[in-house]
């Protein structure tokens, strides 16, 4: 797609300045939150538009020239900002600079418009497309009063459901979120699922998207609403890179990735006022919201898939814990799966623009999935031409198959461990053949059988069925893309899994070689959609089997109970079958971080904790107080993604060697002061304490948990 005829707008340039003068100014008076907020909505209503309108033409509907014209310029700032903080830093005024860099290309007119726009314009035009998506939203069904109230049942059931998580919502620990969410939670997200399913069925509308967003919400918000004070422990550490950023402008020393959110989540915080915790725990489910439904309709129209947006349940068929909590990783393969439905949608100049720039934002936020899409991307460009060489895809597929092992190499110092990989591959059919003991409950065995057994079998089906069945689109080369970095990210997660990786705790070891099978996973997915589109759609099953009630009953009930299940294995869990491994931090945890603050004083002292405990106090005091171990600054808790102090811990709690362990790191460190830590749920507790009671100079019994103090 050409952009004949392209001209400079003046009136553009100096309306762009102008908003982002006075939103530069609202941000700077501090207490101007709400007239940032209205300037910063305005400026992305007004270069949102900009940019649709550059890159398509009047026969894309308005609605997605805006979405795919904010996403280019979401994308840019994030690419801008990021190369602005490694310049010089990311604070308010450098930020604002981006979004001002970000929006010039969108100061370019196709000449063949009869009149340039400008900003009263635009915002005249933005609010007729509000009010009329609005009226047409809150329009109801024409066949009867039964069916407008239909309409809204879902929709108030998920709202419900919304709310009595926020019911749920707790400081306790807790190993699973659904050990505070009752069973019939589970009934009524099934319930909404099924009318959902029967409500979508229908042609396309805007309420029914609006419903679609609001399912993906309650999908993927769960653990943002009950963790109160934190789910995992990387978000603890982002929130607070992110808050030093927010007050100094920068956090030394600079690191090459993660970037991307940080100035997008510090940008959202100079603009609301709202905390940094706040956004980046809000970030992602909003986005996968919104961006997730939207991406995925677009594939289903441009492809005619359907002329509903049923298979934009599809999705969620697949359990998805990455994307229940916002860390770089996640929204980086959100960027990602956006990627692919944009282009694989429409293959045009201006979708592979607006692809280009995602991948490079995926990128400067994290470079696993980051790098994926910069090779999709590659090939997506180099397809363009029908002429190339298929020698030349075969070369970018060899390179792009050491990528990532590259890359672990540079980033761990180490050689892959290939004669670990029989031992990984035994543990894994061990694994799978104790999955499902004789006393688990019949829903329990269901559940783990979807997740090990009938997902993969019925994703591989599908996927296979699309590729070498439906229109042969095998032969064609627009799947090239798609299937070659697939193939390329699949080599990389094998060839990963034999690195050893020092700066992660030994239960996550596999974690990045998972992450890539996953990625793996989103490359197939347009097939997979595709796929059980088109057998649905009866574009090659017999009329009579389409027909046959029983199939369909059938199908809607597997349906709604494989995503039911999905729900469930998308987040951690303690039953008959699987335990996590992680504690949440607690409100003791924070409590008894202040605690030792208070007892250390003005003295030097380090802490031995587990991760829960050192969340709290990277929550609390923001990697503050160091000291210095082996000449390397440290944080005084111990960091299981990294730093030396996590083996002494585990040294305190499995050898019991208290006086050994804590006489030698005074030594070594020269602290005046050790506090051991141990969380009442700690396995051996009952044993352990009564033994370091003995040894320590002090024991404070802080509720749940215990002090001592060497």
């Amino acid at each position: 797609m050409a952009f004949p005829h392209i001209t400079f707008s003046l009136r553009k340039f100096i309306s762009l300045l102008i908003v982002n003068g006075l939103l530069w100014a609202a941000i700077s008076a501090t207490n101007l939150h709400k007239t940032s907020i209205i300037l910063f909505i305005i400026l992305i209503i007004i270069v949102g538009a900009w940019y649709g309108r550059l890159f398509f033409n009047k026969k894309h509907n308005s609605m997605w020239r805006w979405f795919w014209g904010a996403s280019t310029y979401f994308s840019l700032f994030i690419v801008i900002s990021s190369v602005i903080y490694y310049i010089y830093n990311a604070q308010a005024t450098t930020l604002v600079l981006g979004l001002f860099l970000a929006g010039l290309p969108a100061l370019f007119n196709k000449k063949i418009q009869n009149q340039e726009a400008h900003i009263l314009s635009e915002i005249q035009y933005a609010q007729k497309i509000v009010f009329e998506e609005v009226r047409t939203t809150l329009k109801f069904e024409h066949s009867s009063c039964l069916g407008s109230l239909f309409v809204w049942v879902p929709i108030i059931i998920d709202i419900y459901l919304i709310s009595k998580l926020f019911d749920y919502a707790t400081v306790e620990t807790l190993l699973s979120p659904w050990q505070v969410v009752p069973d019939r939670f589970f009934v009524l997200f099934g319930i909404s699922t099924l009318l959902l399913f029967v409500y979508t069925l229908k042609k396309l509308s805007n309420l029914r998207i609006f419903a679609t967003m609001l399912h993906f919400f309650l999908f993927f918000s769960c653990a943002a609403i009950i963790y109160k004070i934190g789910f995992g422990f990387d978000g603890f550490v982002h929130t607070a890179a992110m808050e030093t950023i927010f007050e100094n402008g920068l956090i030394s020393p600079k690191t090459p990735y993660y970037i991307g959110q940080y100035t997008l989540v510090n940008l959202l915080a100079h603009v609301t006022g709202a905390s940094i915790q706040f956004i980046n725990t809000s970030l992602l489910p909003l986005m996968i919201s919104i961006t997730a439904p939207l991406s995925l309709i677009w594939f289903i129209v441009k492809r005619n898939l359907s002329k509903t947006i049923r298979p934009v349940l599809f999705a969620l068929l697949i359990p998805a814990g990455i994307f229940v909590s916002t860390t770089p990783q996640a929204v980086s393969l959100l960027l990602l799966l956006m990627l692919i439905f944009l282009t694989r949608g429409e293959n045009s100049k201006a979708s592979r623009t607006i692809g280009s720039l995602l991948s490079l934002a995926s990128f400067v936020i994290h470079p696993l999935s980051g790098i994926p899409a910069l090779i999709y991307m590659l090939f997506v460009l180099t397809n363009t031409n029908e002429r190339t060489p298929k020698l030349i895809f075969g070369f970018y597929t060899f390179v792009g198959a050491l990528a990532l092992p590259i890359a672990t190499f540079f980033q761990t110092n180490s050689l892959p461990n290939i004669s670990a990989l029989p031992e990984k591959i035994k543990t894994v059919f061990i694994f799978l053949t104790t999955l499902h003991p004789p006393d688990a409950s019949l829903i329990m065995q269901f559940i783990y059988s979807y997740k090990h057994f009938c997902l993969p079998i019925i994703f591989i089906l599908f996927v296979g069925l699309d590729i070498f069945y439906f229109k042969k689109i095998f032969h064609k080369r627009q799947s090239w893309p798609l299937l070659l970095t697939a193939l390329i990210t699949l080599i990389n997660s094998a060839l990963l899994s034999v690195f050893d990786y020092p700066f992660v705790i030994g239960y996550e070891q596999g974690a990045f070689s998972q992450r890539l099978l996953f990625i793996t996973g989103l490359f197939l997915l347009p097939f997979f959609i595709a796929g059980l589109s088109h057998v649905l759609e009866q574009k090659s099953l017999g009329k009579n089997r389409g027909q046959n009630k029983l199939f369909k009953y059938s199908f809607v009930i597997l349906f709604v109970c494989a995503i039911t299940t999905a729900f469930y294995l998308s987040y951690p869990r303690v039953d008959r079958i699987e335990r996590s491994k992680g504690y949440s931090t607690s409100i003791y945890d924070v409590e008894t971080v202040a605690e030792i603050k208070e007892l250390a004083g003005d003295k030097t002292y380090l802490v031995l904790s587990n991760q829960a405990v050192s969340a709290a106090a990277i929550l609390v005091q923001r990697f503050q107080p160091t000291i210095q171990m082996k000449g390397i600054e440290q944080f005084v808790y111990p960091v299981p993604t990294g730093g030396p102090l996590y083996p002494y811990y585990l040294e305190m709690v499995y050898d019991k060697t208290f006086t050994k362990t804590t006489s030698q790191l005074k030594k070594i460190t020269n602290v005046d002061k050790i506090y051991f830590v141990l969380n009442h749920y700690w396995t051996d507790a009952k044993k352990i304490i009564p033994i370091a009671d003995v040894a320590a100079k002090q024991t404070i019994h802080l509720k749940k948990n215990w002090i001592f103090e060497f």
